[in-house]
């Protein structure tokens, strides 16, 4: 997956967090946290399948923004991915 993006910030776009390479047998995501830069929002977010999804509109032209997804398994593993977004029109 990559972690880097081209965004409008003028756009909405859904974005995937996939995890199903990292959960260990069975185990699943019991909990999860997001965290965008303050010039984004998340507009939904929801999870299945050990893929956690986010709808992002937003940013400041030329910026970098980023958007960090903290999960929680049912086995207690935590770890964190990040997205990082450039804003610029298209």
């Amino acid at each position: 997956m990559t972690n880097r993006f081209r965004k409008d910030p003028d756009a909405k776009k859904d974005y995937h967090f996939d995890w199903t390479d990292w959960l260990v047998g069975s185990d699943t995501i019991a909990d999860f946290e997001i965290f965008p830069s303050a010039e984004l929002t998340v507009e939904d977010e929801s999870e299945a399948g050990g893929i956690v999804t986010v709808w992002v509109s937003g940013g400041t032209e030329g910026a970098i923004h980023t958007v960090t997804c903290r999960i929680t398994t049912a086995e207690g593993r935590i770890d964190d991915k990040t997205m990082y977004f450039e804003m610029k029109s298209e």
